[in-house]
């Protein structure tokens, strides 16, 4: 009996052991971002930003990770008075949970951290004025990657829903990112 019981031990820690060698102990993302800001804190209609994105997860086991994201991203118009421009930039923490299959790795994650917005306007091309603000943020959203080889992967798409809390009021943001994933 004891031997019977040593065998089934051993057995699931070497499928433990297996399962999480399927896994890559680190992934690191870089890419392009293109975020849909909620301007309920102007009289501007929804502005459209192009920018960066970045994370590294570092990956518990095969479905498992924590995950450190930051980006910024970049938008400017031209008004009647003047030109505005606005930058946001986002660095958030959480899990991520993936579901690894051989060529296709679906992820779900849930962020936290802190939004840092800077929006500076230009009148009649003489006149700065420029603040800046932080508030919370967070992030719920998932994505999939391609796995191209054993270091490599392409992120398909990583979609989020990314809500502020700047002036007392919620921004209700979306984020669209893609990019190259080195698993290591």
């Amino acid at each position: 009996m004891r031997g019977v019981v040593f065998l089934v031990i051993v057995g699931l820690a070497f499928s433990a052991v297996c399962l999480a060698a399927d896994a890559p102990k680190m992934e690191i993302f870089g890419g392009y971002a293109l975020f849909r800001a909620d301007s309920s804190l102007t009289a501007m209609p929804n502005q459209i930003a192009n920018g960066w994105e970045a994370s590294v997860t570092g990956n518990v086991n095969r479905f498992l990770g924590f995950t450190a994201d930051f980006n910024g991203d970049y938008t400017s118009a031209s008004t009647a008075g003047g030109n505005v421009t606005g930058h946001i930039h986002n660095f958030l923490f959480g899990p991520t949970v993936s579901y690894r299959t051989r060529r296709l790795t679906p992820f779900v994650h849930a962020l936290f951290g802190v939004s840092h917005l800077t929006g500076s306007t230009e009148l009649a091309g003489t006149t700065t004025a420029s603040s800046s603000d932080n508030a919370f943020a967070m992030a719920l959203g998932g994505g999939f990657d391609v796995r191209i080889n054993r270091l490599l992967a392409f992120r398909l798409a990583q979609l989020d829903y990314l809500r502020t809390q700047f002036s007392s009021t919620s921004q209700d943001n979306f984020r669209y990112s893609t990019g190259l994933v080195l698993r290591f």
